[in-house]
């Protein structure tokens, strides 16, 4: 397919150009790769991770999932369930995986509000 504006040389039209071929790319990409292209502002989503320009964060269901398992475990540690033990070294290893990311606060948030 060949727009229109290709006719003009391309001295004249280098923005026409550069914004056909990124709504082509957009274009390719939802038909095949069944991405979306977003704004960096919005973070590219990898391994349950929010990934932004320097920062990654964990990505919000992956925040609400964490708590729902924690509050699964400790109410599995108060009805005698699962050991202290096991109930240190789940709730430890999934602090660990949140650790890679830039959420101090949240953590510390996080245990406010669970015990």
């Amino acid at each position: 397919l060949v727009a229109p504006f290709l006719a003009q040389p391309l001295a004249t039209r280098p923005h026409q150009l550069a914004s056909h071929f990124r709504r082509r790319v957009a274009q390719y990409l939802v038909q095949h790769v069944r991405r979306v292209v977003r704004s960096v502002t919005q973070g590219l989503p990898w391994l349950g991770f929010r990934v932004f320009p320097g920062v990654l964060r964990l990505d919000g269901k992956k925040w609400a999932r964490m708590r729902r398992r924690i509050r699964g475990r400790e109410a599995a540690y108060a009805q005698g369930l699962i050991s202290e033990e096991e109930l240190a070294r789940s709730v430890g290893s999934m602090v660990a995986h949140v650790s890679h990311t830039d959420s101090l606060q949240a953590r510390q948030r996080l245990f406010e509000l669970s015990w």
